[in-house]
């Protein structure tokens, strides 16, 4: 197995796919930068086997605080704050 951590970026949306080795393991997510408009854009980090030719994708879903959560009981990965916006971060 050759271990590494790799970098990936991406904008707030509601949901947001990302593409990932198969055997992976996300270890942190926080705020990159914010924009004029309050939203900002992520950067996650995750521990994966560069050998891996299979990849996942993986689906997180963001919610703000006060936001209604249609989904049922989800894996909880995160909370980050973007200025006055709190993020809630599940898969």
């Amino acid at each position: 197995m050759n271990n590494t951590i790799w970098k990936y970026q991406f904008k707030l949306a509601d949901e947001v796919e990302i593409e990932l080795p198969f055997c992976c393991e996300i270890l942190d997510i926080q705020m990159a930068s914010s924009i004029s408009s309050g939203m900002g854009e992520f950067e996650l980090w995750a521990y994966v086997d560069s050998r891996e030719d299979r990849m996942f994708k993986h689906t997180l879903r963001i919610y703000g605080t006060g936001h209604e959560c249609h989904e049922k009981m989800m894996d909880y990965v995160k909370t980050l704050k973007d200025g006055q916006f709190v993020w809630h971060i599940f898969r």
